[in-house]
């Protein structure tokens, strides 16, 4: 009996210490409350987690920068509530700011001291304004300058400003020609008396040619018309230098012209159709010869040599002709080559013989939309032709992205090409012969003029020094400018060639800061021609 009780007694106790343990934590009811995505809904654990596992089971996917209150990583508890903000960062690019043009004053001989002449209107450019901003469900909540970019140059406004000639007179052996505020200018004796040839200031350069006695212009000019397509122009001469008078000629959208040497009032040209391209104008590659009236510029013969024509890469950018100096041949340069003319005979036209010198396109002019083209430069008895070569790879960049450029030569009849007579020379190098002597030995010589850039690598932004050389390339020689002073920068599209000799090959004409310089060759003494900062396309003949 006694032990009856005992167990009855302790089963009781038992049953009592069940009866008062307390319940399991994860038996608990966890409320939690959600808002996310524009509401909000209730949720119900059995046992605690983390607000980041809770998110997951509920399937919310976080985005980076979304903001999650309380912390990812903080433990629910019964009655929380959990709050997702969706956070986004967005661009907007539609704010669009003027660019101020800057005003250009040119001092200028050509009107009088202290009077002024807008040479060119300014106009603004624009500047796209970028913002990032931060958006917090749909609110925004911050915006911040990101970038600028400039979708549109402006284009500066040019005013000349008259000013007293401080500049001693220079000699002048022949005739100097040159282009300055839109006009034509002719130096005879001395540089003290520049003769203005034209009035109107609308010369574009494009074409711009004395002929070789000096007494004709040939030379090209904007259109009156503002309905005209940007690139339009009309060709015209005047037909005596000493006593000038413009005539127009029926010829339009002209490309590239000038005379034909040895040959009295005949000229060349080139033309090309108005809108399209890069630029503006379409080539048609063609090549006429127009023989002119000398007492009234009427046309008395019209010569077709090439017919309107595609050949060759970037066509539509047009070609570039330079005549011998016995006016029987044409040598032409492309944007991958160098040539010459197959004349044609009888009434078959000709036709672009194989490159000479061949090259890969210059891909960094492409991609600014201009066509990269070499100058080319006759040597007096027509037997040889000096240019630009556009060289082989410096390291493992693509031929088309080379940064090399070398000074060329090919020989007339074929015995030679050498596409690196100088080496590393820069893409404005613009080699030209100049005129022959006799040296003391009894055989013709003569020097090419070229200009050096200095920084080779980096010939298209770098600036230049005027240099000369023998013939053959060697012993190159700086001559301008003198030591310390800035150098050439060379860039015109419309006028490739920045440099002139002199006829007696004595000095050289050089564009210097937008003026013109005349260097000595033997002595490197230069002088400055003019001091209006708009001058551009020397050219000097007898």
């Amino acid at each position: 009996m006694r032990l009856k009780s005992q167990l009855l007694l302790m089963l009781s106790l038992l049953l009592v210490l069940a009866a008062c343990k307390p319940k399991n934590s994860n038996d608990r009811e966890i409320r939690v409350a959600l808002i996310a995505d524009g509401s909000q809904r209730a949720f119900v654990f059995d046992r605690p987690i983390s607000v980041e596992q809770f998110l997951r089971q509920a399937n919310i996917a976080l985005n980076p920068l979304d903001e999650v209150t309380p912390s990812k990583f903080t433990q629910v508890t019964d009655g929380m509530t959990v709050t997702v903000v969706r956070v986004v960062e967005t661009e907007d690019c539609s704010t669009v700011e003027p660019l101020a043009f800057d005003v250009i004053e040119q001092p200028t001989t050509n009107i009088e001291p202290g009077e002024q002449r807008v040479l060119e209107r300014g106009e603004n450019g624009e500047v796209q304004v970028c913002y990032a901003i931060i958006v917090a469900d749909g609110v925004e909540r911050t915006r911040r300058e990101k970038s600028r970019i400039v979708t549109k140059e402006p284009k500066n406004q040019i005013v000349a400003v008259g000013q007293t000639d401080t500049l001693e007179p220079v000699v002048i052996d022949g005739t100097l020609a040159y282009i300055s505020s839109g006009q034509a200018w002719m130096v005879r004796g001395n540089s003290g008396n520049p003769t203005p040839l034209t009035t109107d200031n609308n010369l574009d350069g494009r074409v711009f040619d004395l002929s070789a006695d000096g007494g004709q212009l040939l030379y090209t000019r904007y259109t009156d018309d503002p309905n005209d397509e940007a690139f339009s122009n009309e060709l015209w001469v005047i037909l005596d230098t000493s006593n000038p008078t413009p005539i127009q000629l029926p010829y339009n959208n002209i490309l590239a012209g000038g005379w034909v040497p040895n040959q009295p009032y005949i000229f060349y040209y080139s033309s090309a159709k108005a809108g399209g391209g890069f630029q503006g104008w379409v080539a048609y590659n063609d090549l006429w010869v127009v023989r002119l009236n000398p007492r009234d510029g009427d046309t008395l013969e019209f010569n077709g040599i090439l017919s309107d024509n595609g050949v060759g890469e970037f066509a539509f950018w047009g070609t570039r002709f330079v005549w011998s100096p016995d006016g029987t041949k044409v040598a032409y340069a492309k944007s991958n080559g160098v040539g010459l003319i197959n004349m044609g005979t009888g009434d078959e036209s000709g036709d672009f013989g194989p490159f000479t010198l061949s090259f890969a396109y210059y891909n960094t002019a492409i991609e600014n939309e201009w066509v990269w083209q070499p100058t080319l430069s006759w040597s007096q008895d027509g037997e040889w032709v000096v240019t630009t070569v556009h060289g082989s790879p410096f390291s493992s960049e693509d031929p088309t992205n080379s940064i090399i450029f070398d000074v060329g030569v090919f020989k007339v009849d074929g015995a030679l090409a050498l596409k690196s007579l100088i080496a590393q020379t820069g893409i404005w190098a613009s080699p030209v012969y100049s005129p022959q002597s006799i040296g003391p030995d009894g055989q013709p010589q003569f020097s090419i003029a070229f200009l050096q850039a200095r920084e080779p690598l980096n010939s298209y932004g770098t600036e230049y020094d005027l240099m000369i050389a023998d013939r053959d390339g060697s012993n190159p020689t700086r001559i301008f400018p003198p030591q310390g002073l800035p150098g050439i920068r060379p860039v015109n599209l419309e006028d490739a060639m920045p440099l002139a000799w002199s006829p007696s090959g004595k000095q050289i004409a050089v564009l210097y800061q937008n003026n013109l310089w005349m260097v000595d060759v033997e002595t490197g003494l230069p002088r400055q021609i003019t001091s209006d900062a708009q001058t551009s396309a020397p050219r000097w003949t007898n």
